[in-house]
């Protein structure tokens, strides 16, 4: 019954996660205030067929189950509705290793075909967006100042409301009020002495550590063993001197060892190295297991590639730092241009809202790190 478990399918976002007159707050990545368009239709179908097979077809089923277990139980030895009982047990099972089969065979085939990347994970969801043709213009917020005055703020909690709902005295001068940043001037994000806002991130940053050492040569015979696609082994020697310093006992937040890996990340990946333990914390700290650290580093970052970061070792190295998800674009550059000329990504962008005064600071590590890459590449010391 554990196939009942395989996919959560009604996210936060709802069944119809657009036409909204507000946005949900709990949501960041979804924006419910967007107008609904044909997609949505096609994704409210998958959401509903999604939906039945895997919260409410189990229900049934069960209940389907329980039916025919009482009437073998209560037939007392009646040969026809012990019949009827075993007809109904038959036919419930038939009917999800139909329904269930027809889906497993489809996720096995696209895995088999294209690896654990987005598209293999993520085929049975439909997700729609929209482009943003300019930035709209953002709500007036006003706040109490120290002089008990409601004044303008960009961080006030009272929207368009000028009387801040009565708690201080209005004035009309909002010569008093802090102003919001300047469109000339984009607020400065700084993070270890460096303005991110401004940082060319496709140029390359001096590392203040460098770019490894002696340490690390212990590792380049695993790193040319598994070193393929987009997982070479300039990339592979980089991310590990960036995320650990080649230091196996390393230990940041949830990732741990000398590929700094999750153990959920580990474990997903450990059948293309051939290991069957469960992987935890201990295990990716052992320098025994070093060897196979490198293998799962380089099968997890070939399905980063293989998504939407796409092959560009910074993308890469985003992904892996931060989750392949801040690949996607970002809704609150939408107007800007990466440094290579694309569509601005979610870790790219230096701003946390759409009118640019709240400095992304959850990426700054990423940013870093990324920026590191682009030097590292061509500077390893080992």
């Amino acid at each position: 019954m554990g196939v009942f478990l395989i996919y959560p399918v009604v996210n936060a976002a709802g069944l119809v996660p657009c036409g909204r007159s507000q946005d949900d707050p709990s949501t960041p990545d979804v924006n419910e205030t967007r107008p609904c368009t044909i997609c949505d239709i096609f994704a409210l179908i998958s959401r509903i067929i999604n939906f039945v097979l895997f919260t409410i077809l189990p229900v049934v089923a069960a209940l389907f189950y329980l039916i025919g277990g009482l009437m073998i139980l209560l037939s007392r030895g009646d040969p026809g509705l012990i019949a009827t009982g075993k007809n109904w047990f038959w036919n419930t099972t038939w009917g999800l290793v139909i329904i269930f089969g027809a889906w497993m065979i489809t996720n096995t085939v696209l895995k088999s075909l294209v690896g654990d990347s987005d598209i293999s994970n993520s085929w049975f969801r439909i997700e729609c967006t929209t482009t943003v043709e300019g930035n709209p213009s953002p709500p007036t917020r006003y706040a109490c100042n120290s002089l008990n005055q409601c004044v303008i703020n960009p961080n006030g909690a009272y929207i368009n409301d000028p009387t801040c709902g009565g708690k201080c005295v209005a004035i009309s001068s909002p010569s008093l009020s802090p102003s919001p940043p300047s469109s000339s001037t984009p607020l400065a994000c700084m993070y270890n002495g460096v303005n991110y806002a401004t940082l060319n991130l496709c140029n390359g940053q001096q590392r203040p550590g460098g770019c490894g050492g002696s340490r690390c040569s212990q590792y380049v015979s695993s790193i040319n063993r598994y070193a393929n696609g987009a997982a070479t082994v300039q990339l592979l020697k980089t991310i590990m001197v960036i995320e650990s310093d080649c230091n196996m006992s390393a230990h940041t937040g949830s990732s741990y060892g000398l590929m700094q890996l999750q153990t959920a990340t580990a474990n997903q990946f450990k059948n293309r190295c051939g290991v069957t333990e469960n992987i935890t914390p201990a295990w990716l700290t052992n320098p025994a297991n070093a060897d196979k650290s490198i293998c799962i580093a380089a099968a997890y970052i070939n399905s980063i590639a293989a998504g939407t970061c796409g092959s560009q070792p910074r993308n890469i190295y985003a992904g892996y730092n931060a989750g392949s998800g801040n690949c996607a674009p970002s809704r609150d550059c939408a107007n800007d241009k990466s440094c290579d000329g694309g569509v601005v990504k979610k870790w790219e962008c230096p701003y946390d809202n759409q009118q640019h005064t709240i400095c992304n600071t959850g990426m700054y590590e990423t940013k870093q790190g990324a920026t590191y890459v682009n030097y590292c590449l061509n500077n390893l010391g080992f």
